[in-house]
């Protein structure tokens, strides 16, 4: 009981602050409820080749989980905020009640997910029970498509929040309600900025089959209900100087009876979301440049300013977004210098020169070498590979630490790595005609924030960085310009294009130039992929251009052509030939894969306690990536580039000759080869759509030294016929290849011998040599005469 007299201090001082507050913030009506019913849903069915895009635009049934055949099925649906609720009012409660109507499984999570992007609903209709959906029709939503077939999801399955608005398990047939503080919140920032209410995504336990669940949609009789309570405001009442027909008694509390509060809190105010600036109302920034062979970099929390408002607190190398930028001529040795000035709650990290043909303690392990927080590394670069130079490009260097690599990336630590290379044409555009760009997207939370949180099926933000300012513009001259453009995201796929229509001359990828140029009118690129572009404004002062991704609709970047150059520059018809890595010796097959709810690689999560393959040093060997998943992957190899040899079984794309990362849609198959040369050691392969790395998708390889094989060879006529005894030891394969001649003879057990009885009787010159089956592992090479 609250024994406080009527006039004590702590009964005052409450009626004093109300006070205070009433004469600077509007009067509250009182709270008003409301049921709202969809304005459009939907399922996303998972993409089979077999069946094409399906859709249940006016189906009465949505579905969440993976059916009993394994295929996921999740559901959308939105409501009209704006157009039910008076602007300015305060959300206080949400609650979506659901229909559930069937189910094939035990009790379920089923979550509720902030969508990201807008979304159709076309005509299908699957009818019957309508877990196969219907084939879509014009704008439906689908498991690939936001409108189908025009607009594509960025992610397949849907573009959302890593964070769970709401959650509800999920049993037998009935109704359930999904109620929290973040659905509040969602409701109140789509009622605050109706052009970002696309509504939630119903996504089921999809970790194993079966666990589909089934809802009633809009068109049944059993409507989705979302319940909101909301207080409107109202017009703030005028102040007047004459005295009301009841004057509210001054109250002078004596100093003896009030005591001066010293721990009365602030009331909480909600902090209003800082306005996002006016798109191409900031200039392209660029980091700070070094050329030093020697460079310091200091790993720390720097505020960057990229919204209005508050800057962003963001893990830095050097204290900007992206971080300092290292450029250094090809064939010199870089050593820079890591400290880890984080906070210890950042843990250890580790560094990836990302495309650098690195040793392995320079190459930035996820498990091993690493920056304990106040320590420092010194990486390595020679600059050299195969014995030259490395080829010129951009690459880029980020946190590659274990488990926790896409936190660390999406708080900032990524910067450029730029190799010039003086065997690259002098022709091309140069100096401040060489522009890289860092195309990155992230999610600000009122206060300009960017926390994150973990989504296995990627992160992914809705405002768009380039070199860390949010769609800045960039003032250029009417003649050519290279740009070099990084795929910095943690997740989202970007397709670009110029707003003109004009057309991108492609000289090169993250592994160096193309052999010859390439037209292209628009350019998709998967995260860490890069892209060396020229594109020309010559005949365009005084117009704007836009980079713009058509998979969102949103212009990245504006071009300013507002002054008049002499453009010297020229592309020439002939790039930069490719280096020849020889012919593979072996093939391995790497099957990008979910197993169990988890991204996997051939089936398995990475364990850095695993070695999942032992290329041999100096050997060439061929790697075929599949994409067995309904999700885009980006593969990428440590250590050294690698050569396109088929895609999907026929031929590599023109612009995809040598890269390092690969793009593979659902159900793609891609054939290269790779030389390993000068280092022996542990490096990784793996999905570089971060989240699925950190999740399971890598895996790791151990390039070894070649094994020694000692062969002695003996040779005796048996009935008249030229026999050559050979013994070996050393090799540790299953078989081993016998070569006489250079040619391959047999492959026989690896027993330590084998008898190679000619056929010839007179005189013969015969060499011989013995190599573990399969590879360039052999052994020294002996001589065999027969005289008559």
């Amino acid at each position: 009981m609250n024994n406080q007299p009527l006039n004590s201090p702590k009964t005052l001082l409450p009626l004093i602050l109300a006070a205070a507050l009433g004469s600077v913030a509007p009067s509250l009506a009182s709270a008003t409820s409301i049921n709202i019913n969809p304005s459009k849903d939907n399922t996303l069915y998972e993409f089979v080749a077999a069946d094409g895009d399906r859709s249940n635009a006016l189906g009465i049934h949505l579905f969440a989980g993976m059916t009993a055949e394994g295929f996921i099925r999740r559901g959308v649906l939105a409501f009209d905020i704006a157009g039910s609720i008076p602007p300015g009012s305060t959300i206080t409660s949400a609650s979506l009640t659901l229909s559930m109507s069937r189910t094939i499984s035990d009790a379920r999570i089923v979550e509720l997910h902030k969508l990201l992007a807008d979304w159709g609903e076309g005509t299908s209709n699957a009818n019957a029970q309508e877990g196969q959906g219907a084939p879509a029709t014009p704008n439906d939503a689908t498991w690939r498509h936001r409108f189908y077939n025009t607009i594509f999801w960025t992610t397949q399955g849907g573009d959302f929040s890593g964070t769970v608005s709401a959650s509800v398990l999920v049993g037998d047939i009935g109704q359930y309600v999904w109620s929290s503080a973040q659905m509040v919140a969602d409701v109140q920032s789509w009622l605050n900025n109706p052009v970002t209410n696309f509504g939630w995504l119903l996504l089921g336990d999809e970790s194993t089959s079966p666990t589909s669940k089934r809802f009633d949609t809009r068109e049944s009789t059993s409507p989705p209900v979302l319940t909101i309570e909301y207080t409107a405001s109202t017009p703030t009442p005028t102040p007047t100087a004459t005295p009301t027909a009841t004057p509210t008694p001054t109250i002078t509390p004596t100093p003896t009876a009030t005591p001066t509060p010293t721990a009365t809190p602030t009331p909480t105010i909600t902090p209003t979301p800082t306005p996002t600036p006016t798109p191409f109302s900031h200039r392209l920034r660029f980091p700070p440049v070094t050329t030093d062979a020697n460079v310091s970099v200091d790993i720390n929390e720097g505020c960057v300013p990229i919204l209005d408002g508050p800057c962003t607190n963001m893990w830095t190398y050097g204290g900007t977004y992206p971080g300092l930028t290292i450029r250094r001529p090809t064939g010199e040795t870089t050593n820079v210098t890591f400290t880890n000035n984080l906070d210890p709650a950042a843990g250890a990290l580790t560094v990836h020169n990302h495309g650098n043909h690195s040793s392995p303690e320079n190459d930035g392990q996820p498990d091993d070498f690493l920056i304990a927080t106040g320590e420092s590394r010194a990486y390595t670069y020679t600059g050299l590979e195969d014995g030259g130079n490395q080829r010129g490009t951009m690459h880029f260097y980020h946190d590659h630490r274990m488990d926790v690599n896409g936190r660390n990336v999406w708080m900032g630590l990524a910067g450029l790595y730029i190799i010039d290379d003086p065997a690259d044409p002098a022709t091309l555009p140069s100096g401040n005609f060489d522009v890289p760009l860092a195309i990155a997207d992230r999610q600000f939370d009122a206060n300009n924030q960017i926390p994150y949180v973990f989504n296995p099926n990627g992160v992914t933000g809705d405002k768009f960085l380039v070199n860390g300012v949010y769609q800045p513009y960039f003032d250029v001259g009417d003649r050519k310009y290279r740009l070099r453009i990084l795929n910095a995201s943690n997740f989202r796929t970007y397709n670009l294009v110029l707003s003109t229509g004009d057309s991108f001359t492609q000289i090169g990828t993250e592994s160096g130039l193309l052999p010859v140029p390439i037209t292209r009118t628009e350019m998709r690129m998967g995260p860490a992929e890069r892209l060396d572009v020229v594109v020309d404004f010559a005949g365009r002062l005084g117009q704007d251009f836009y980079l713009t991704d058509t998979l969102t609709g949103v212009q990245l970047l504006r071009f300013r052509v507002n002054r008049h150059l002499i453009d010297n520059s020229t592309i020439p018809p002939t790039l930069r030939e490719l280096p020849d890595i020889g012919e593979p010796t072996v093939t391995r097959t790497w099957n990008f894969d979910r197993t169990d709810g988890h991204w996997t690689i051939n089936g398995l999560r990475f364990d850095p306690d695993r070695i999942d393959a032992q290329p041999v040093l100096g050997t060439t060997e061929k790697w075929i990536f599949t994409n067995l998943t309904g999700m885009p992957h980006t593969a990428h190899i440590h250590d050294v580039d690698q050569q396109c040899l088929s895609r999907n079984g026929g031929p590599c794309y023109s612009y995809e000759t040598m890269k390092e990362t690969w793009y593979l849609e659902p159900s793609e198959t891609i054939e290269v080869k790779l030389r390993f040369t000068d280092y022996t050691g542990r490096y990784m392969l793996h999905c570089h759509m971060i989240e699925h790395a950190d999740d399971g998708m890598m895996a790791q390889f151990e390039v070894v030294a070649p094994t020694q094989i000692t062969l002695s060879a003996a040779g005796r006529k048996v009935g008249g016929v030229n026999t050559v005894r050979l013994t070996w030891s050393g090799a540790t394969s299953t078989n081993i290849d016998v070569y006489r001649n250079a040619v391959l003879i047999v492959t026989t057990a690896n027993d330590g011998s084998y008898t190679d009885s000619t056929g010839d009787t007179g005189r013969a010159i015969y060499t011989y040599k013995v190599c573990e089956a399969g590879t360039m592992t052999c052994s020294n090479q002996v001589t065999v005469r027969f005289r008559q």
